[in-house]
């Protein structure tokens, strides 16, 4: 097998999470460094429609696996992909740094005793070929320059850090696609067994990497009730909630609404902070942020340096001039922590 770099390209609904199509641009940029072919790999029931998905982008071979029990288990699926891996031998695994695929990835690395480094928001190749992995450490205050020993060199890279590639319109080339039918072992051996599960109900759910206007609610606001008014302030402007680390803690949201290292990078066009301290790790998912406005209590809040416009307001007063002028009407909730 040709010395590759293989791509796990995840799907939400009837499209490609866009880090996936970041990952086979970055993949690309690699392979002209070190001659390695870009290949990709893609599981569960609708796995090969993922080839029209791909067409035109830089990807000569997809892995494809359609079996149903690849859709109910992260375990199952790291069965599958380490499979593939030990068949295909790859220099370098990319995953993004979803939820899902921050689940994955270390199943994956510990099944093939390799070396993982997370949340990566730069990658490059060094005099000698190898693979140097970037990430934030010491709380975003310096850089990590990270190489693995072990192969594959496997890492996972946050969502919106790296830039989608131009799709070859002009005699659209599609991706060979080559069927995984069974794995090695197989899944039963392995003391799976797969039952009937109930999808789970995701209320609002929303890519926050997208939005392009959010109104993000931070540790300063103390009343769970003051988060409808934001929201219904968000929605009213077309826009979305997110918040910081802090209310996620609190069980107010998941992680797919935080903003920030542990969360999401933002693109949004407008991002409005209500409470916001704005931490270095909250900094690092907003560079991308054209224009920011900071509602804050505090003058010497970080947020209020970085802002565009910071506005010093008693965060109760704003909620309830918000309350007040605003027509509370029934809104989808968005999803929070039991």
């Amino acid at each position: 097998m040709d010395k590759n770099i293989l791509v796990y390209i995840q799907r939400k609904g009837e499209r490609v999470e866009p880090v996936s199509l970041e990952l086979l641009g970055k993949a690309e940029k690699l392979s002209k460094e070190t001659g390695f072919r870009v290949y990709a790999a893609c599981f569960g029931e609708t796995a090969e429609k993922t080839v029209g998905l791909l067409s035109g982008y830089p990807v000569e071979k997809l892995f494809v696996y359609e079996g149903k029990e690849a859709c109910l288990d992260v375990n199952m699926v790291a069965d599958v992909a380490a499979d593939l891996c030990r068949r295909i031998k790859p220099d370098i695994v990319l995953i993004g740094a979803t939820r899902h695929g921050r689940n994955l990835a270390p199943c994956i690395a510990a099944r093939l005793r390799t070396g993982l480094t997370a949340d990566c928001t730069e990658l490059h190749i060094d005099r000698e070929g190898a693979l140097v992995q970037v990430r934030p450490a010491f709380e975003e205050k310096k850089l990590a320059y990270i190489q693995t020993c072990t192969r594959p060199q496997m890492a996972t890279v946050r969502p919106g850090v790296m830039e989608i590639p131009k799709r070859n319109l002009d005699g659209i080339s599609k991706p060979v696609v080559e069927k995984i039918e069974t794995i090695q072992g197989g899944l039963t051996q392995k003391g799976y067994e797969i039952l009937k599960q109930e999808p789970v109900r995701r209320v609002n759910t929303v890519n926050i990497t997208e939005e392009k206007l959010l109104v993000v609610a931070g540790e300063g606001i103390t009343e769970r009730e003051d988060i409808e008014v934001l929201e219904c302030f968000a929605g009213s402007m077309g826009g979305t909630i997110a918040c910081s680390r802090k209310l996620v803690e609190r069980g107010w949201f998941t992680v797919e609404r935080q903003v920030g290292l542990s969360g999401n990078v933002s693109n949004a066009e407008l991002m409005i902070t209500v409470g916001v301290s704005g931490s270095v790790q909250f900094q690092a998912g907003i560079h991308k942020v054209k224009h920011l406005i900071a509602i804050n209590t505090d003058p010497d809040a970080p947020v209020m340096a970085l802002a565009d416009e910071g506005i010093l307001l008693d965060l109760h007063l704003f909620i309830q001039r918000l309350r007040k002028g605003l027509e509370m009407k029934p809104i989808d909730r968005y999803q929070v922590q039991a």
